[in-house]
């Protein structure tokens, strides 16, 4: 199965590796790196946001945990 799945993505690569996507990839990179050389504060926006999306799931499953540990206790403290 996994000779199977090598050969399946081996053709996959020879597929799409060619030279002219090679230099569609370059181009495509190069317009993006210039992009975030003309608009840092854009970049850095995306950054920000999706750091603050990153926290609010970390909150979240902290109360989720602040939770189960206050029903634990309580429940310990209930069969004492």
């Amino acid at each position: 199965m996994i000779a199977k799945l090598k050969a399946k993505a081996l053709a996959l690569k020879t597929q799409y590796a060619t030279e002219e996507n090679k230099a569609k990839v370059k181009e495509l990179g190069d317009k993006a790196l210039q992009y975030a050389k003309e608009n840092p504060s854009d970049i850095m926006v995306g950054l920000i946001t999706l750091m603050v999306m990153d926290m609010d799931d970390s909150l979240e499953s902290i109360e989720q945990s602040t939770d189960i540990s206050a029903y634990v206790d309580a429940d310990a403290y209930y069969r004492r």
